[in-house]
């Protein structure tokens, strides 16, 4: 291989080592044959498929390692390296369906930022040449939901921001990132990432081009959000946000009338207005549940009105309706999205107001709410995070039994097992440590599982050293042994 690696390279005429403007040596362009990658046994793995068949060898990897996340990092990290600048290597990316493959990888593990970042960053690159088809494969919705989900990691954001650039230059794209909530996603990335100029500048200008939609368009980003969704809201706000309100208000426009285009006006008019109807409006759970989602809304990513909030006493509003409507759980969630969002920079008002002790009452209250446990935890990490008041508070209210009760009734969530096990970790160093131990071996359970389902279909993971078949049995007993074994230490230490 190194024979031949060395004639390829030699064989590349102008790409070979030449001297520069200064004398030095300049290195030849990497591709198929004269790459060396030194590194994990994934990278040299990824590497040798490429030496051997390029951008095709690199595919049919993904395609072998599906499962691997360390191999897929390492393969997407060069498939975008590949691909940039090169019509060749997309066009052979495409016809290979590299870009459905980087798709269902990024649902897969979408709580993988390392794996996300190299999978947005080459799809960005291959938006230079198929930005239409792959916005039919749905590359818009994903790259604006890995966005959402990854919010701190900064790779993820300014490879996503790039990538939806150049995805939305196809106007059909456009109104698919309207719908997919792309305005919000970009706000929060301005709000967070402020002071760095190539990412705001990247993500201002998208945001004015998102603003160029036609009220066409608009409605048409209306109608694609997905009539399934849970929170009514997410239809509504995509109105509110596309300059429909008036439509909304006159009962127009499909599906909103009443209450939520009385909100929707009081949200135009501004933040007094929708408070003062709030609490003119404090005895209908329905009434105050769609101003706690208008809030969140409002208030995600746009730190005037977060301040214009407090001023005009919101947070104090958003305690009475949480203590007077506690077993409402659509209005537990939204006004635990309103606190989170006000919590970025007011979490001491917030928390002098009681938040945090009335968002661990309204968690226990709907202790069979996902949506409350997954807003709640999230709530009490902003009110928590950085202000010691609060953080005792949380500790005096029993906050750990609440946040442990919300992970052991969604131990599949990767999200908010990650968020509980870190919040557990700051009311508290070392409680998230056997939650944690935990979650690795279900993982490690269900991994086997996938597995010999996969096998009795007739599939392959490829394994470099086969075993015998009652092997991947015997583990998957020995670890939900294990797992047992830690519950019931742990019930006997609750016991004690």
């Amino acid at each position: 291989k190194a024979a031949a690696a060395s004639q390829k390279s030699s064989k590349q005429g102008s790409a070979a080592a030449s001297p520069g403007d200064d004398g030095a040596s300049i290195p030849p362009t990497p591709g198929p044959g004269s790459l060396v990658v030194e590194g994990s046994m994934a990278e040299q793995l990824v590497a040798d498929a490429f030496s051997e068949s390029g951008v095709k060898g690199l595919v049919e990897l993904v395609s072998e390692r599906e499962d691997d996340v360390e191999v897929l990092t390492a393969a997407f990290e060069l498939l975008a390296s590949a691909c940039a600048g090169s019509e060749d290597a997309r066009g052979t990316a495409y016809a290979t369906d590299a870009l459905v493959k980087a798709l269902s990888a990024m649902k897969l593990f979408e709580w993988q930022p390392a794996l996300q970042a190299g999978a947005i960053k080459f799809i960005a690159n291959m938006a230079a040449d198929y930005a239409k088809p792959a916005g039919k494969q749905g590359a818009v919705e994903s790259v604006v939901s890995t966005m959402r989900a990854s919010a701190d990691s900064y790779q993820v954001q300014l490879h996503g921001v790039r990538a939806l650039g150049l995805l939305i230059k196809e106007r059909d794209n456009l109104v698919r990132a309207r719908a997919a909530g792309a305005d919000e996603v970009i706000a929060t990335v301005l709000d967070m990432h402020a002071g760095d100029g190539q990412l705001v500048y990247r993500a201002g200008d998208l945001q004015s081009r998102l603003e160029t939609i036609t009220e066409a368009e608009a409605t048409e980003a209306v109608a694609r959000v997905p009539e399934s969704s849970k929170n009514p809201w997410s239809r509504l706000k995509q109105a509110v946000f596309t300059g429909q309100a008036k439509k909304i208000s006159e009962g127009m426009l499909p599906g909103m009338h009443g209450i939520s285009g009385q909100v929707a006006a009081k949200m135009q008019e501004g933040v007094e207005p929708l408070l003062n109807y709030m609490v003119e409006r404090m005895r209908s759970a329905e009434a105050v549940r769609w101003c706690c989602d208008a809030l969140a809304t409002m208030c995600a990513g746009n730190e005037e009105v977060r301040a214009r909030v407090i001023a005009h006493k919101g947070a104090g509003r958003l305690c009475l309706a949480l203590r007077r409507h506690k077993w409402n759980e659509d209005l537990v969630a939204g006004a635990c999205m309103a606190m989170t969002a006000l919590a970025s920079d007011h979490a001491k008002e917030c928390g002098e107001a009681g938040a945090v002790t009335l968002v661990l009452d309204g968690m226990r209250a709907n202790g069979d709410s996902y949506q409350v446990q997954t807003r709640g935890t999230q709530a009490i990490t902003a009110l928590t995070r950085g202000w010691a008041v609060n953080l005792r508070t949380a500790v005096d209210n029993d906050a750990i039994a609440v946040v442990r009760a919300a992970l052991d009734s969604n131990p599949d969530d990767g999200q908010l097992q990650w968020r509980g096990i870190n919040l557990l970790d700051a009311l508290k160093p070392g409680q998230g440590e056997d939650v944690r131990n935990r979650a690795l071996q279900r993982s490690f359970s269900s991994f086997l599982r996938r597995k010999d389902s996969k096998a009795k279909m007739g599939g392959s993971f490829d394994e470099r050293k086969p075993a015998p078949p009652k092997a991947s049995a015997a583990a998957m007993a020995e670890v939900d042994q294990m797992a047992q074994m830690v519950e019931e230490e742990e019930e006997e230490d609750d016991e004690d």
